[in-house]
C-alpha cells in the first residue's frame, strides 16, 4: 500500500498512546530527494556523495520509529493497526532514502565510470 493510502487509514484510527516521529523522517526524505536532484541537475558528484552519506541519519530515525512502534503494539491491541500502518509509511519513506542513495551512485558512475556503493 502507498504512503497516501496508509495515511488515509491512519487518519481514521484512534491515535497511538504516544506519538512517533514520522514527520522528521519525512522531512529528512524530502531534503535528501531535493538535494540529490539538485546534484543531478548540475552534475555535482561531491554533493551527491554528501547526500548519500546522510542516509545514515535517515536510517537511524527509521529504526527508532520502528522500535517505538513495536513497543506501542505490545501496549495493547488497539495500537496494532495504527502501528502497522505507520510502520508501512516509515518503511516506504526509508526506501525513498535508499533510492536517493542509488541516484547518487548513478551520478558518480556517469561522471567517472566507476561503480561505487555509497550507502
Amino acid at each position: 500500500m502507498s504512503i497516501a493510502k496508509e495515511t488515509r487509514t491512519v487518519a481514521n484510527l484512534p491515535p497511538l498512546s504516544t506519538s512517533v516521529d514520522i514527520g522528521t523522517l519525512a522531512t529528512y526524505c524530502g531534503e535528501q530527494l531535493r538535494d540529490v536532484l539538485g546534484a543531478i541537475i548540475v552534475r555535482d558528484v561531491k554533493l551527491a556523495r554528501a547526500v548519500a552519506n546522510r542516509d545514515d541519519r535517515l536510517d537511524r530515525v527509521y529504526h527508532r520509529i520502528h522500535d517505538d512502534l513495536i513497543d506501542r503494539m505490545f501496549e495493547g491491541q488497539a495500537n496494532i493497526l495504527p502501528a502497522v500502518s505507520l510502520l508501512s509509511v516509515a518503511h516506504h519513506l526509508e526506501r525513498v532514502g535508499d533510492r536517493v542513495t542509488n541516484l547518487a551512485e548513478d551520478l558518480v558512475f556517469l561522471d567517472s565510470g566507476d561503480l561505487v556503493e555509497l550507502g
